[in-house]
């Protein structure tokens, strides 16, 4: 019943670990949050998803249960104590306890995750890396990150005078400034900048990629891989991360290179 929401919660998901471009990851997160929101108030795509999950459940010799009402408990300062609540069918039930629930968990997450603070920073710094913030956004990282808000000016008006430097507003971008800043000891010329742009990078949107690899690990390193070497755990939960990679490789090159190896250095680097 879940598979619709999940579809679109991988979609978003996916796209903020790749070299996503920050406007575009806040517009995205938006969105998922809204339509979250529509699913929650719309009862026709529940009724929707009930009637293909019943069509699923039939075709597959599936019964659907019927309502049990069981007794309510009732506590001691309960003003009525006689009071007590059922569902009237199955499909009320479960959009009751459970489609809500799941929703305003997900909401819910969402919410924490990528508060409305968080998205008006991600903004912000995409901004700067375009050089061309607005006034509210110099305010609001001066807010957050303690930044002088006449210094950064200065250093964005100097900085649109290069020729060299990199365009653009992802995350990939990030890394180009800083490897740039980095180069003739320009990061102490623009330390501002390089301030906003070192802080940012613990912004949760930024982070996808790494909690994507903790979360890996726990998949990779089972209990009955628990002896395994560091090197052999590395390259296996580089495989795993990386599988849009992986997919990539052309198997017959890699046979090949495997047979014209001598015998005794038959040990491919993963």
């Amino acid at each position: 019943m879940m598979y619709p929401i999940l579809k679109l919660i991988v979609k978003v998901s996916a796209n903020l670990q790749a070299k996503l471009n920050l406007l575009s990851a806040i517009s995205l997160i938006t969105s998922l949050n809204t339509t979250l929101q529509n699913f929650r108030s719309d009862d026709s795509f529940f009724n929707n998803l009930y009637k293909e999950t019943v069509q699923s459940c039939t075709l597959e010799n599936i019964s659907i249960p019927e309502v049990r009402k069981r007794k309510v408990s009732c506590l001691l300062d309960s003003k009525n104590s006689s009071s007590q609540i059922f569902h009237e069918t199955m499909e009320q039930e479960i959009k009751i306890n459970c489609f809500n629930v799941a929703l305003d968990n997900m909401i819910s997450g969402l919410n924490d995750r990528f508060s409305q603070e968080t998205l008006g920073i991600i903004s912000s710094v995409g901004n700067v890396l375009q050089l061309s913030p607005t006034v509210d956004n110099i305010k609001l990282l001066n807010k957050v990150f303690t930044i002088d808000m006449d210094k950064l000016e200065q250093e964005i008006k100097l900085l649109k005078g290069f020729t060299d430097i990199p365009y653009g507003s992802s995350t990939t971008n990030i890394d180009q400034w800083l490897d740039w800043l980095k180069q003739l000891d320009r990061k102490n010329h623009f330390s501002h900048f390089y301030d906003v742009l070192m802080k940012f990078l613990v912004i949760p949107v930024t982070s996808c990629s790494c909690e994507r690899s903790f979360s890996k690990l726990s998949i990779v390193k089972s209990k009955l891989r628990n002896t395994m070497t560091q090197n052999r755990l590395e390259a296996l939960l580089l495989m795993f991360v990386e599988q849009e990679l992986l997919s990539e490789l052309d198997y017959d090159n890699i046979i090949d290179e495997f047979k014209n190896i001598i015998p005794h250095n038959r040990r491919l680097i993963l």
